[in-house]
Formats: structure tokens, sequence, C-alpha cells
């Protein structure tokens, strides 16, 4: 049987080698945020690693801002649109 370490490793390598497979999209941020919602597949995006639920929240915050607050948002980086997004929806 294997130690609870032993385990630990396994599962920090499993999702080395599922980051490093997973689907690098293409087009603007907002077009890579919303194929990652389409396909509900997890990806990396300008190096930060996003999941569909993500995605989601920033794509819906993304479209229920008037366009001159849309470029704000798109001008932050990736990690503070993030937080940014899950405080106005939380």
């Amino acid at each position: 049987m294997k130690t609870n370490e032993e385990i630990e490793t396994t599962d920090r390598d499993d999702l080395a080698r599922v980051i490093k497979a997973s689907p690098k999209p293409k087009g603007t941020r907002i077009e890579k945020l919303r194929s990652v919602v389409a396909q509900h597949q997890a990806a990396r995006v300008e190096g930060t690693f996003i999941d569909a639920l993500t995605a989601s929240m920033l794509v819906q915050v993304h479209d229920a801002l008037n366009e001159s607050n849309q470029k704000k948002f798109l001008g932050h980086p990736l990690k503070q649109m993030i937080v940014i997004g899950w405080k106005l929806v939380g």
C-alpha cells in the first residue's frame, strides 16, 4: 500500500501532465476564455491555468459591462481580472 506522501507525489505528477497537455486556445484574451467555456475544458491562458467555471465567470462579467468598462476590465492582468470578477459575482 502506498503512503500518503507517495500518493501526493503521484497526484502532483498526474496534475502536472494534465496541465502540460491542456489545450492552448488562440485569439484575443476574451476569445480564449470563450473557447474554454465552449469546450468546457480547462486551458492555459496567458500562462495561467483557467478552469471552465472561472472562464465562464470572466466572460459573463465582461459581457455585463459597457464597452468602455470592458476595455478597462481586459486591460488588467488576467489574475487581477479573476480577483475582480469573483468580487463582483460574490
